[in-house]
């Protein structure tokens, strides 16, 4: 095939007849077997230039099998849509904040990628376009790039493949070195080095993707807890991606709550609902935050929606569970029997005495009340597999009830002559715990009742009990007035407001907010409910996620609201309820040095109470939604005709529908039709002051597109 007479239109290049390809004008798109694009230079002349051989990318595109997003330190989350091309890199441009992709090379090792070039070859030998990613091919094309031989051409080449299919999630994140190798697989020509983020995953499973958050599954997930391939982990089983994720939890760097085992990102010992952005945001800081197994139950469980194998993936809650052999907690150095030894009412050595001795005046061993981890359904309950990543670690490789010989200390005395209870076994493990349901976007109301057996209650029962404060005001409703309150914290403390994040919940609203950081960090939780009962169930809710001996942090109650509980022993762990509000707070040196802090708070909200009989304000809606019926694939907006609404968001089914934006100014919502059927967004607001929610559902009708979605014109 002569070089020279080629016309600038785009050209496809498929498998044909004469001399095995023919070719088809057109659009990059055109046919069902496209294999490769191209541009030819025309000159003036029908030789080709004299030059030497070279390979220059000028750009990728994807097309991602899932929706995807990553939250910045701004607060912005660029995104990326499932089936719809994007720019991942483009020579002499800025790389886009969402050049990420995911494939699922499960069913086909091709992928949705364009890659675009130019080059020149002085040898007529067919070459094809090869990646190199820390040394091995990881992606190749079967198609020759050059079938006329020598010659200068522009190309995009849309058949590549992906070369080590492997039995579990890998990241494809860093310098991709792009080449021209024949037949054999020798490079002839080094091209392009350009740096790249691909994720290669199977289709999570339904259960995994209605967990994800409307705006798609977390790049900030991915990109902690995928293993970067590389010639180690080319010959892993899954076992060991999910020994290799446990181990970078347990190694990173939050360290176990050694003064009350309390939780910083899980909103229940169930699972339930999780911080995920807020968990990422201290992540990618180098936070020291501290946190308790529920913490660490939750991000394990989220991070194998990814893994296959997702439906045998099972949350275990066990209490009772017991004092604990020597082992190593999740950011303590040392070895360990007493997980409590921060906790100025315990003993203060990380290996303490095994046994209790009356005779002696020391603080007692301390012991788990409770704990939290994950384990993988096989043949039946004591052969399951157990992931813990916050003692340990446990990687996956004991069954349950070697996991339990392993972890609990059953020989002590401590049991009968201190605690007056026994050592956990499998049958504390309730046996319908759902997980993780939902990671708090901010329209996730996502609190799936689960019953809790009479005997795991006694604790925190009584330690209501102890938090009902004598002679208190009766229970009104209080109006809150959030951005007040908020502003005049801000100025009492003295210092700045460092992140904020408002949620819906099962029982009305809920704020976190962190003022300072380091030593003098305080953070403060209002859970906003529409009965003062709801506020107490909040309260019993929280008490629930302790880990450590409720009667031992918890010994009284420090006379705020209708209920309140002090922690002893070590930093400032205040809660209390007043009227309709649940309110915790930690941080500072001592619970007495935060209850000036906690005194102000309560006092605000005694302060704005109403009558009885009144209702709280709650975003107005002026009339309806409107259903819309839209195509696959189509960019469509949702608008709201909504007053006072201080904060809102979308909760959807990301099966079909992808959350893009949100212009909360004008309550207009941006979505992306990603399937095809009928399905529902529902709408969330937060009223500005009051914390009160309304909510409203808007049916969606998904007709089928009539055309594959095109590839992305030349920048």
């Amino acid at each position: 095939m002569a070089y020279g007479t080629l016309p600038l239109e785009p050209i496809v290049l498929v498998p044909g007849t004469q001399d095995g390809y023919s070719l088809l004008k057109g659009c990059v798109r055109s046919g069902s077997r496209k294999a490769i694009a191209f541009f030819a230079h025309q000159d003036s002349d029908t030789s080709p230039p004299t030059m030497g051989d070279y390979l220059n990318i000028t750009s990728v595109q994807a097309k991602s099998t899932v929706p995807l997003y990553v939250r910045e330190f701004d607060g912005s989350r660029p995104s990326v849509q499932r089936d719809v091309w994007t720019w991942l890199w483009t020579a002499g441009y800025p790389i886009p904040s969402n050049a990420f992709t995911a494939f699922d090379a499960t069913s086909s090792a091709t992928v949705a990628l364009g890659v675009a070039c130019d080059f020149n070859l002085t040898a007529p030998t067919s070459l094809y376009l090869r990646a190199l990613f820390n040394g091995i091919e990881v992606l190749s094309s079967p198609t020759p790039i050059n079938p006329w031989g020598t010659g200068a051409a522009e190309v995009t080449v849309r058949d590549l493949a992906i070369t080590n299919i492997l039995p579990f999630p890998i990241a494809y994140r860093g310098n991709f070195v792009w080449v021209l190798a024949n037949g054999d697989g020798e490079t002839v020509v080094t091209g392009t080095t350009i740096p790249l983020e691909i994720y290669v995953f199977g289709a999570p499973t339904p259960a995994a993707m209605v967990l994800w958050m409307p705006f798609g599954i977390s790049v900030n997930l991915l990109r902690v807890y995928l293993p970067v391939f590389d010639n180690n982990n080319r010959t892993w089983a899954e076992i060991d991606a999910r020994r290799a994720l446990v181990e970078r939890v347990f190694g990173g760097p939050f360290s176990y709550d050694t003064v009350y085992g309390a939780p910083h990102y899980a909103a229940g010992k169930f699972g339930v609902a999780y911080w995920l952005e807020l968990y990422f945001q201290d992540l990618e800081a180098g936070a020291p935050m501290w946190i308790n197994c529920y913490d660490m139950a939750g991000i394990i469980q989220v991070a194998l929606t990814v893994h296959p194998g997702y439906d045998r993936v099972h949350w275990n809650f066990m209490q009772p569970y017991g004092l604990i052999n020597p082992t190593f907690l999740k950011g303590h150095p040392l070895l360990c029997n007493n997980p409590f030894f921060a906790n100025a009412y315990c003993s203060p050595l990380s290996v303490a005495p095994q046994d209790y001795d009356p005779n002696q005046n020391v603080e007692p061993r301390s012991m788990f009340a409770n704990h939290a981890f994950i384990a993988l359904e096989v043949d039946n309950q004591e052969h399951n597999l157990v992931l813990d990543a916050t003692c340990g670690p446990h990687v996956g490789n004991e069954q349950l009830d070697q996991y339990l010989a392993a972890a609990i200390d059953t020989r002590t005395n401590y049991y009968t002559a201190y605690y007056h209870t026994r050592p956990g076994n499998v049958h504390d493990i309730h046996p319908t715990q759902v997980g993780v349901v939902g990671l708090l976007t901010l329209a996730s109301t996502a609190s799936r009742a689960v019953s809790i057996e009479p005997r795991s209650l006694t604790s925190v029962e009584l330690a209501v009990d102890r938090a009902k404060v004598d002679k208190s005001d009766p229970p009104h409703l209080t109006r809150v007035n959030y951005n007040s309150l908020q502003k005049a914290m801000v100025q009492k403390l003295g210092i700045n407001l460092t992140t904020q994040s408002v949620q819906s919940s099962s029982q009305g609203s809920r704020s976190y907010w962190r003022l300072g950081s380091d030593s003098s960090m305080v953070e403060i939780e209002l859970h906003v409910t529409e009965t003062p009962d709801a506020a107490v169930g909040a309260m019993q809710e929280a008490l629930s996620c302790v880990s450590a001996p409720l009667d031992v942090i918890f010994p009284s109650n420090s006379g705020l609201g209708q209920c309140s509980l002090s922690g002893v022993g070590g930093r400032g762990y205040i809660l209390f309820v007043r009227d309709n509000v649940f309110v915790t707070l930690q941080g500072m040196a001592s619970s007495e040095d935060l209850k000036e802090i906690a005194g102000f708070v309560d006092q605000s909200l005694k302060d704005d109470e109403v009558d009885v009989g009144v209702q709280l304000e709650a975003p107005i809606l002026r009339g309806e939604v409107q259903g819309r019926q839209v195509k696959s694939g189509e960019i469509f907006e949702v608008t709201a005709p909504v007053e006072k609404a201080g904060w809102m968001d979308a909760s959807v089914d990301l099966r079909m529908i992808q959350l893009i934006n949100v212009d909360r100014e004008h309550a207009t919502f941006k979505f992306h039709a990603a399937g095809e059927g009928s399905t529902e967004i529902q709408l969330v607001f937060i009223h500005e002051d009051t914390m009160q929610t309304t909510s409203i559902k808007v049916a969606i009708e998904i007709w089928p597109r009539s055309d594959d979605n095109p590839m992305l014109a030349p920048p």
